[in-house]
Order: structure tokens, then C-alpha cells, then sequence
């Protein structure tokens, strides 16, 4: 498994099907796999960061190994960088739905945690089928919005929450 994300994780920052800077993706830091994480359990966000490693991204790492998702696979539904305001278009969703559909065929997740409301929505619309597959989809703030909003210990408990969640689900 990790060497076919290896290999998809190569033919992403290759593309330029949208025109926009290089692809971004969760680095393996800090004993956290990120983008090459083979567990069952996937944490998505809508589009990559900036590529700047900021407090925020700390905060989410930090919560994932000490909540025990060192191994979970990290990615976005779009996988081109951007400015932080600027908004996903349509084609910039078709042109990487490809790759995010050869990400779920990898990792066959059996959960699967929105970062945030939008990509929460995103992925109901996209990926329908995936929840008469008995796929578990769960919701939790984008590490970003604790991080800005100084909401740290409350992201904390709601990490928490969700582990048990996911925990209770598989038992």
C-alpha cells in the first residue's frame, strides 16, 4: 500500500491540469505518516494549505498522534496549492476527484473525518456511494479555525470524542 501512495503521491505533484502552483501535501513529520498513512481512517480537508508549517498544523499533528491516528492518511479533496481566500472551482474539483477516487481505492477507509462544514458537504455530494458502503463519515473544525479562534483545548476534547466515536464503531 505505501508504494502505490508513494507512486500517487508523485503523479499529484506533477500535475498541472489547473494551472496553479505545486500540489501541497501532508508531510510525514513529527512520527505522523501524513500523506503516506495506510490506516483505515482518512482526515480530509477541502483544499491543501499554503505549504507553510504554522502553528495550526502543529496543533493537528500533536492531537493526531496523541489521540493514536499516527498512521491515519491525511490528504485534501483538491490538491493544488492556492492563495488562502481563493475559491475551488468546479474543474479544479473534477481534475483532482480522479486522484482523491485512486486515494479511496488505496486506503478502502472505513472511516473517513471532514475537516470542517464545507469539506464535510463536499464530500456528501461527491461521494455518495460510499455511504451505502457502510463508510463511516465523521466531522470535526478544521485544525485552522481552533488554531485562529483560540479554541485549542476545545479542538482537544472534540479529538477526543471522536476517537472514542471511531473506536466504538469498530468494536
Amino acid at each position: 500500500m505505501s508504494k502505490a501512495l508513494s507512486d500517487l503521491k508523485k503523479e499529484i505533484e506533477k500535475c498541472r491540469k489547473c494551472k496553479n502552483p505545486a500540489p501541497w501535501s501532508f508531510p510525514k513529520r513529527n512520527n505522523v505518516a501524513g500523506v503516506l498513512g495506510d490506516s483505515d481512517i482518512m482526515f480530509v480537508g477541502d483544499r491543501p494549505s499554503t505549504g507553510e508549517w504554522d502553528k495550526a498544523n502543529e496543533l493537528f499533528y500533536d492531537l493526531l498522534r496523541n489521540n493514536g491516528f499516527e498512521r491515519a492518511h491525511l490528504t485534501d479533496i483538491t490538491k493544488c496549492g492556492r492563495k488562502v481566500k481563493q475559491k475551488i472551482s468546479l474543474e479544479e474539483i473534477r481534475n483532482c476527484l480522479v486522484y482523491f477516487e485512486r486515494e479511496l481505492a488505496i486506503i478502502r477507509p472505513r472511516a473517513i473525518v471532514a475537516l470542517g462544514n464545507k469539506t464535510h458537504t463536499m464530500l456528501q455530494g461527491l461521494l455518495p456511494a460510499l455511504w451505502k458502503q457502510d463508510v463511516q463519515l465523521e466531522k470535526i473544525w478544521h485544525y485552522s479555525y481552533a488554531s485562529r479562534f483560540k479554541k485549542e483545548e476545545e479542538y482537544e476534547a472534540r479529538f477526543r470524542e471522536l476517537k472514542r466515536k471511531l473506536d466504538r464503531k469498530v468494536k
